[in-house]
């Protein structure tokens, strides 16, 4: 029998050109590796720049420092691999129109390109977001009636408008922001200032509240609407003077001492308005969503001091009502409708259907309305649901655990509707 053989000579030829191959397959897929990396890289800096600029989309009253440095801190917090980067890099810039641009760039070292003298491998990403709408108009509807003093209604109520105010405090100085807060009882005390928008010479003694202005529309006939007072000028609300509540055993309306504050940019002013507010009276519903209705009608524009404000479309500015009360009251069986059926605090359907009636009407003007009842009567549920934008934006709290809970459901909706551009 015949048999091959392959001589030394002839081994190492072949054994040379294999380790070569061999050397260049090893090579190919450690550069692969390496192009992989980099590609792993680049993909997270691409999501933490476009998480950076999203979040600085929501930042409009930030200084261009503050911007740089909250949005390096969120990038830090999203890139662990900047740790291995040489020559790294991080920018952020509002650009002209409000649009934030940010750039990371650096460079990867490579593990096996190096034996070839390619010691490292440069990326570079950018990310632009822009706000979905330019800014924000919020308005605070506050019930500082004498029954928000039951139980610790009175501190879970200041502790949501404390909380929203916080929140968006980082806004302060913004020309795209505005907030109002309309304290109300039995009437709201539109401020001094405006006495201008009476129907007759403001009196010695007023302090600046105004009665209902009622007037019947063919559903109510103690209906409140957002007419101008150039139209409708309204009718001082004087103390000592005999009012719609005078079987209540009042003697007049009561008014709270804190007027309207805003439409302002100084969220400062707000915070401090809220720590003078004092508790009286038995409460209207609507006349504090009527008024609330006012500060954000676009037939309003130009009333309230601020140029432009209200703005006339809501995609120039997003309008929002959050409006805090215990749901009880009993204005309605001494004034307005005086249906005196219902047991105490406990208003008739009728004035809640009144209150759902003004809420429709903003709803047509693209008003947001958050509803938030603190404690309180367990009639109001299904008419503060109508009222809100949708039933999700009514709240029901009666304990801190609830009200941080919902603190943080209504900041999640308030946030500046942000997307990426680039």
């Amino acid at each position: 029998m015949n048999r091959c053989s392959i001589s030394t000579a002839e081994a190492g030829t072949i054994a040379v050109p294999m380790a070569v191959m061999l050397l260049s397959v090893i090579m190919i897929a450690g550069f692969a590796t390496d192009f992989a990396r980099l590609h792993g890289v680049r993909s997270s800096a691409q999501a933490a720049a476009d998480l950076a600029s999203l979040n600085g989309a929501q930042l409009g009253g930030a200084s261009d420092e503050e911007l740089t440095t909250q949005l390096a801190h969120i990038l830090d917090a999203n890139f662990a691999e900047k740790q291995a980067l040489a020559d790294f890099t991080f920018s952020a810039n509002r650009l002209e129109g409000g649009n934030i641009a940010v750039t990371v760039q650096g460079r990867m070292p490579t593990t096996f390109m190096g034996v070839v003298g390619v010691e490292d491998m440069a990326f570079n990403v950018s990310s632009e977001a822009t706000s979905g709408t330019a800014g924000l108009e919020l308005v605070l509807a506050f019930d500082s009636t004498a029954s928000m003093g039951f139980g610790d209604s009175w501190e879970l109520a200041t502790g949501t408008l404390e909380n929203v105010l916080i929140s968006i405090y980082p806004y302060t100085g913004n020309e795209t922001l505005y907030v109002t807060l309309i304290p109300f009882q039995d009437r709201v005390p539109i401020g001094t200032n405006r006495e201008g928008w009476l129907e007759d010479l403001a009196p010695t003694d007023w302090e600046g509240c105004v009665e209902p202005r009622e007037e019947e529309d063919g559903s109510f006939e103690w209906a409140l609407d957002d007419d101008l007072p150039t139209s409708e000028p309204f009718q001082a609300s004087i103390p000592n003077v005999v009012g719609g509540l005078v079987n209540h055993g009042n003697g007049f309306p009561f008014c709270p001492d804190t007027p309207i504050t805003g439409p302002t940019n100084n969220i400062a002013d707000v915070i401090s308005a809220t720590n003078t507010l004092s508790q009286g009276g038995t409460g209207r519903f609507d006349v504090g969503m009527v008024w609330a209705w006012r500060a954000l009608s676009p037939k309003w524009q130009g009333r309230w001091g601020p140029a432009g404000y209200p703005a006339t479309d809501t995609s120039e500015r997003r309008k929002v009502v959050l409006y805090v009360t215990d749901g009880l009251t009993n204005a309605y069986r001494h004034e307005a409708m005086q249906d005196t059926t219902t047991a105490h605090n406990r208003p008739p359907a009728l004035a809640f259907e009144h209150l759902v009636h003004i809420c429709d009407q903003m709803k047509e003007d693209d008003i947001e309305i958050f509803m938030v009842q603190i404690n309180g009567n367990n009639e109001a549920p299904p008419f503060f649901k109508a009222c809100a934008s949708s039933p999700e934006f009514y709240y029901r709290v009666n304990n801190n655990t609830e009200l941080l809970s919902t603190f943080a459901m209504f900041g999640d909706q308030l946030r500046p509707r942000v997307r990426l551009v680039n």
